[in-house]
């Protein structure tokens, strides 16, 4: 048998495997394919590295993130293993040129790639030309339509398989229900293939879900939960906005603490900037979406905050999955209101093509297409399209091909080329726009179980793992928020004889009294953004406020201008047409959406020519159909 301990010395200085590594390992180095459920912080990364080390050939690493590349790499070569090597987006050409050119000559031996890498001609080629001993797919379950994280250029990935030739395989993700593993498998097209399953129960993560009522009263709980908590986290909050708005107030109610936001708004090395940052401690605590998280190996996280509903259980379990990596007690609380539902709502409609949207993409396509029905374009170009960027493109495209009325010949940097099949793309347009919506209602469906996860009375372990396919088999000390009460009231109350004695330290008093600030000598009070303000207006039916909402009709934000829009239809007094007719002009589609739904509202026939000049050059559907009602309901008459 191969002596794996000298290699694993040597590499990586360690003195013993972990959990079902070693046996990850023995079965791709005799030639089998494997797939790897490991929970966060199982050690995935080495059930590759390793082999990858010892067999001949390259092992071709395929993973979503750039960031997550990058930092495997790098860890590699402060470790001395220089046959590293990434590509993605975001190096020079001349670079990328250099790094295929080493991966040819043999200088690589553990090369990642992101997905989209597999379009490329160029690069499919080079796979022919060298020898590949090992495919990793990590984050498998973006390859599964039933994953909370589908990618469509993970699909690319069996078939690629299939022209590398029988190579082991190796497929990781830390969440993936029955279903999921199985599309997996499917997906990658493999028949037989060892599985192992290291459990998915953190029994060192205390699971806490607390109910607030609005989202003032979220914050204050989040800070009272982390005035006493040491250690590093992170708080996941749901929109790029309120991540920035949480950050501010922390910084406001913990004036010495180190506090930074993270969101893919932000620029490349402004993200780097804030990783390295939390990595080496200079930053406590991180405010982030869920764009923060995947592939940090920072083992001493002892707390992450969830201030929304997550989009589903495998994304809730994968974040707080961050905490705790080195087996020491941590917490992982979700503070929510009712009110969360609806965020993610917005976010899921807007993810899916709608069919306006779908019609757009295949016109433009059929215009610029030449003869032989090929279509050459810039992906850049393409995303700008109306109403379409690079998820819902994917997706239409994903669609298009498994359809068989698209093929996609060529899509190496920006340049795609496409060959279309016109006539039957126009006669399974229903197909496809019923196929997004199948996806669509699975991914409301996902949130639903969160949700009864929420309300459930029973254990949320066990609801956890029950959703995972597994039963809890020992139910630790402090477990969660139902096995144990104290924890969303005063976890200080609990009886150390039960063994508690480290979870003391480390949970203190979750929620101790709201804390005085000290320059103001009164308790934290969380400033309303104007949109927030406008909505408060609105929902009290304030007319005195009118005047300070018509000014908000004049901000540069257009949710304030849309909330703004609201609140006055919901006051409802005949003297704001005037106004709300002036918003039928704005540059903003969802702006002139509420302005209509308010004049909707206000029986009064000013409103009535303005909204035929809106219907003669609205381009939004929803709008056409809001006018058209309108104007009907006026007695108007519209073919």
């Amino acid at each position: 048998m191969l002596d794996l301990q000298e290699p694993l010395r040597r590499y990586f200085g360690f003195e013993q495997f972990r959990g079902g590594q070693e046996q990850v390992i023995r079965t791709l180095l005799d030639g089998e394919h494997v797939l790897g459920i490991m929970t966060t912080g199982a050690g995935k990364s080495l059930c590759y590295q390793l082999p990858g080390l010892l067999l001949p050939g390259i092992t071709l690493i395929i993973s979503p993130l750039v960031a997550l590349m990058h930092d495997q790499v790098e860890q590699l070569h402060r470790r001395g293993i220089d046959e590293a090597t990434y590509l993605n987006s975001l190096l020079s050409s001349q670079e990328l040129k250099n790094r295929l050119a080493g991966i040819r000559h043999g200088a690589f031996k553990l090369v990642y790639i992101a997905p989209e890498r597999l379009r490329s001609q160029e690069f499919l080629q080079l796979l022919q030309e060298v020898p590949v001993s090992m495919l990793v797919v990590d984050e498998a379950h973006c390859i599964s339509e039933w994953g909370h994280d589908f990618r469509t250029d993970y699909l690319q990935i069996g078939a690629v398989r299939e022209k590398i030739g029988e190579v082991p395989v190796l497929a990781l993700t830390a969440t993936a229900t029955p279903e999921v593993q199985e599309d997996i498998l499917i997906q990658l097209r493999i028949l037989n293939c060892r599985k192992f399953v290291t459990g998915f129960d953190r029994p060192n993560l205390a699971l806490v879900f607390r109910r607030e009522e609005t989202k003032e009263q979220k914050y204050r709980a989040a800070f009272s939960f982390l005035q006493r908590q040491e250690g590093s986290g992170i708080i996941y909050a749901p929109s790029r906005n309120e991540c920035e708005e949480v950050a501010r107030y922390l910084r406001i109610a913990l004036p010495n603490e180190p506090v930074a936001f993270y969101h893919a708004g932000l620029r490349p090395e402004e993200r780097r900037e804030v990783q390295d940052a939390f990595m080496s401690d200079r930053v406590r605590i991180v405010v982030a979406t869920n764009a923060f998280g995947m592939g940090i190996d920072k083992p001493d996280i002892r707390f992450v905050v969830h201030l929304h509903v997550p989009a589903s259980v495998e994304g809730y379990y994968q974040e707080a999955g961050r905490a705790g990596r080195d087996g020491q007690p941590s917490v992982c609380i979700t503070i929510y209101n009712e009110q969360d539902r609806a965020i993610h709502h917005y976010f899921l409609k807007r993810e899916f093509p709608t069919e306006r949207e779908y019609d757009t993409a295949f016109e433009l396509m059929r215009l610029q297409m030449s003869e032989g029905g090929v279509y050459r374009g810039s992906w850049r170009e393409m995303t700008r399209w109306p109403g379409l960027d690079d998820d819902r493109l994917s997706l239409l495209i994903h669609q298009w091909e498994n359809l068989g009325v698209m093929e996609v010949l060529d899509f190496t940097g920006d340049q795609v080329v496409l060959r279309l099949d016109v006539e039957r793309m126009r006669t399974r347009r229903s197909d496809v726009l019923q196929a997004i919506e199948r996806l669509k209602l699975r991914r409301f469906g996902k949130l639903n179980r969160v949700v009864d996860l929420l309300h459930s009375p029973l254990c949320r372990r066990e609801g956890v793992l029950a959703y995972f396919g597994q039963a809890l088999t020992e139910r630790p000390a402090v477990c969660c928020d139902i096995c144990n009460p104290e924890l969303a009231k005063n976890p200080t109350l609990v009886d150390v004889a039960l063994g508690m004695l480290n979870w003391q330290r480390v949970l203190g008093d979750l929620f101790p009294e709201d804390k005085l600030d000290p320059r103001v000598g009164e308790p934290l009070r969380l400033a309303m953004t104007a949109g927030e303000e406008a909505y408060r207006v609105g929902q009290q039916g304030n007319a005195d406020e009118l005047p300070r909402l018509y000014e908000m009709l004049n901000s540069p934000s257009v949710t304030t201008r849309r909330m703004a829009c609201s609140a006055i239809g919901k006051i409802g007094l005949v003297e704001s047409v005037p106004y709300l007719v002036r918003m039928l002009e704005d540059s903003n589609p969802q702006v002139r959406q509420y302005a209509l739904k308010a004049l909707a509202k206000l029986e009064d026939r000013r409103w009535v020519q303005p909204v035929w000049n809106l219907l003669r050059r609205e381009d939004k559907e929803y709008n056409i159909r809001q006018a058209k009602l309108m104007l009907e309901q006026m007695g108007e008459r519209v073919q």
